[in-house]
């Protein structure tokens, strides 16, 4: 097995091939079996959201033969208005107390999407 090199993403190319990974695993793509066994992705992105969000808070990459084989996606309370998919999630965030304080109004990072190709 190839040497696996994790690190933030450096190129637009790595940000193209989140992007096929996750277009790969997405639910639509996949078989019943494929879901129950693997696992799945809900949300899709485009690359100008991955670099939106990467301007603010930095993806992870796992990288084998020069190629993205892993991710996680991180991003923070601007995803709100950027996938609707998350909307239910941010509102859980505007009741959840912790430490005396709603977490909406702490500066929270979100760990998002994980894909493992």
């Amino acid at each position: 097995m190839e040497e696996i090199i994790y690190k933030t993403y450096t190129s637009k190319i790595e940000l193209e091939e989140i992007l096929q990974l996750q277009n790969e695993n997405h639910y639509s793509k996949l078989s019943k079996e494929e879901i129950a066994i693997e696992g799945f992705l809900t949300c899709t992105h485009n690359l100008e959201l991955l670099t939106e969000f990467d301007n603010i808070t930095l993806h992870i990459i796992a990288v084998s033969n020069n190629k993205v084989v892993a991710y996680l996606l991180t991003m923070k309370a601007i995803a709100e208005n950027k996938i609707p998919l998350l909307k239910s999630m941010f509102l859980e965030f505007k009741k959840v107390i912790y430490s005396t304080k709603c977490i909406a109004e702490s500066n929270y990072l979100i760990i998002g999407q994980v894909c493992v190709g």
